[in-house]
């Protein structure tokens, strides 16, 4: 009973924790794309920026990959896109940006094709359901 306590309230810990962290990486793309100007190079070396914004990537296609909230996944990878828009235009003038966009775009096609295939297997799931027979419970005798 204890154990079974304890391993919940640490699912529920964790689960905590992941949800934090793909709300502060959803932060930290928001602030980068949003707030970031010619200012910003002299207050941080240029590569911090690609590497903001690699972690932050991560955290999202992590997210996309293990949650089963499929609405919640389209709205990640809509967030996950926009990085890749910027550092295409980044990627004109700086090769590092240019390689870094190429990675992630690698990286968040196969993250799309997991995500779509998760989409037919509960579409599958949910036809079946759907045609499921269903057939009257005998009586019990008694």
């Amino acid at each position: 009973m204890i154990l079974v306590y304890f391993h919940s309230m640490y699912r529920r810990y964790f689960q905590r924790g992941a949800s934090e962290c793909v709300d502060a990486a959803r932060a930290m793309i928001s602030l980068l794309l949003h707030h970031t100007d010619n200012k910003t190079a002299d207050v941080l070396p240029w590569w911090c920026l690609l590497h903001y914004i690699v972690c932050a990537e991560a955290v999202l296609m992590h997210e996309i990959v293990r949650n089963n909230d499929l609405d919640f996944c389209h709205q990640l990878i809509e967030e996950a896109r926009r990085p890749l828009r910027w550092l295409s235009v980044v990627g004109s003038v700086d090769l590092a940006a240019q390689r870094v966009e190429i990675q992630l775009g690698r990286l968040l096609g196969h993250v799309e094709a997991k995500l779509e295939s998760k989409r037919r297997l509960q579409a599958a799931g949910s036809a079946r359901q759907q045609h499921w027979p269903c057939f009257p419970v005998p009586p019990q005798a008694m």
